[in-house]
């Protein structure tokens, strides 16, 4: 129960801070910032109350849509690539105690600024099944159920996209 309670009390306080955030053009920055500030608490109280590597997915994910959500169509696209890359740094201290988790979330963040470039969705999919395969090849190598399941879940999705393109 107080696991579900940390993950709400984030997902509001994200919320909140996009919700702020529209009340006051021009200083996008600035909760892009706290949205930062939110996620190295996030990370901190994460491992109190779970060791599990779907929480830190999880949050990474959400942080990079709170960013994604602000700064989208405001700031020039190199503030969301930045946000994101900054995003990402924060979560290498925590690479030898949780390997599995931050490579899958560094994953998420490099496809997420792939797509803030503007590179075509042609590439981002071929990346993703690429990735996504090495990825879950690495899952089952370095016998990591969180990885095997992580990966395979965006393999067969990006394939299935793949499939409905070209059909």
């Amino acid at each position: 129960m107080k696991k579900w309670l940390f993950y709400a009390v984030i997902l509001f306080g994200n919320i909140l801070l996009y919700k702020l955030s529209n009340f006051h053009p021009g200083t996008e920055w600035v909760y892009a910032v706290l949205v930062i500030v939110l996620f190295v608490t996030s990370i901190h109280g994460w491992k109190k109350v779970s060791s599990r590597g779907m929480g830190v997915i999880a949050l990474t994910a959400l942080g990079l849509f709170t960013i994604n959500s602000i700064l989208y169509l405001l700031m020039a696209s190199v503030f969301t690539v930045l946000f994101s890359f900054i995003l990402g740094l924060v979560l290498l201290p925590y690479y030898y105690t949780h390997r599995e988790a931050v490579i899958t979330a560094w994953w998420i963040v490099i496809s997420n600024i792939l797509i803030t470039l503007g590179i075509s969705n042609e590439v981002v999919l071929w990346f993703t099944i690429a990735t996504a395969s090495i990825g879950a090849v690495l899952g089952f190598w370095l016998k990591s159920s969180m990885m095997k399941m992580f990966f395979s879940v965006c393999f067969i999705f990006s394939a299935l996209f793949l499939i409905i393109i070209f059909i």
